[in-house]
């Protein structure tokens, strides 16, 4: 029934995925604008770098990526090059899109595989960064489940795209 809701949820899932990967990787790029702003500041005019800064960067750098990478995929904005694609019309460009997601798809499953696999090294080591000791399993287990997301979207979208080249259109 469309009054129970029931019939949106994937709009309101999109809707909640985005606001939220969206609303993270502005608060991590807001941090290492802030983290280098200090650390620039207090470098000119102390002459006192922020202690941690380098660390610091390195780790939110890393959290807005993998937090953009999902969104940027489930709105299909990435940057891409058209040399082929913007020619194909039709089933040729769906099956390009499905064959292109469904590789990447490949390729986000290995990467979120080997970042799982790097977790639990760096856990079993207790590895922290060298100055601020701030552990480094938890950013790597968290980049392995946005690959994982960014895998699971790209499935979806080379599903979707099939299925438009089976009925004829994009």
């Amino acid at each position: 029934m469309a009054g129970d809701g029931t019939r949106h949820l994937p709009v309101r899932l999109e809707r909640g995925v985005s606001l939220s990967l969206g609303l993270g990787a502005a608060i991590f790029l807001l941090a290492m604008m802030l983290v280098t702003t200090v650390d620039v500041a207090g470098r000119y005019l102390f002459a006192t770098p922020l202690p941690g800064a380098f660390e610091l960067t390195q780790l939110l750098l890393a959290a807005t990526v993998f937090a953009g990478l999902p969104l940027v995929t489930l709105k299909e904005e990435h940057v891409s090059v058209t040399l082929l694609s913007e020619r194909l019309k039709g089933r040729a460009a769906a099956l390009h899109g499905a064959l292109s997601s469904a590789l990447s798809a490949a390729v986000f499953i290995v990467v979120a595989r080997q970042l799982g696999v790097q977790a639990m090294r760096l856990a079993s080591y207790g590895d922290t960064t060298s100055l601020l000791r701030i552990p480094m399993a938890p950013l790597a287990w968290t980049m392995s489940v946005l690959a994982g997301l960014t895998a699971f979207i790209l499935v979806a979208l080379a599903v979707s795209h099939l299925l438009g080249a089976i009925r004829g259109r994009r």
